[in-house]
This record gives structure tokens, C-alpha cells and sequence, in this order.
């Protein structure tokens, strides 16, 4: 998403841990996400990412037009 998370502030200290998904670091660059069984509204990986931008805040992402617009 542009940024880079801090190990102490990753994004399952935010508003997830009503049991929306568990996040489990696993490299420096990659995480393994475990979802519920009853989030049947995740069917793609860009619902994980809405997800994990809503935890982590939409206001603290870069903001970064593309050069194809």
C-alpha cells in the first residue's frame, strides 16, 4: 500500500480485533492472513487489502495519483 508497517504497530492493533480477521507476521514483507469462517463477504485478495486499509486507516496512506490517468 506504499508504506511499511512497524512491527509494534501493525494493523491488528486497530479496529479487527472484533474478530473481523487475525494477522500473522510471517516475513518482513509478507503476512499470513487467517479469516473467519463467517466473513462470507471475503471472495478475492482486494477484500483482504479494503480490510487491512480500513484497520490501518485510509487517511494514513500516501496519497500517490498513477501516471496513467
Amino acid at each position: 500500500m506504499g508504506g511499511t508497517l512497524e512491527e509494534s504497530r501493525t494493523v491488528t492493533d486497530g479496529p479487527n480485533q472484533r474478530g473481523r480477521w487475525s494477522d500473522c507476521v510471517v516475513g518482513e514483507v509478507e503476512h499470513l492472513i487467517k479469516m473467519p469462517r463467517w466473513r462470507s463477504d471475503i471472495m478475492h485478495p482486494v477484500d483482504i487489502v479494503e480490510d487491512i486499509a480500513i484497520g490501518f486507516g485510509f487517511q494514513n496512506l500516501p496519497l500517490k495519483l498513477s501516471k496513467h490517468i
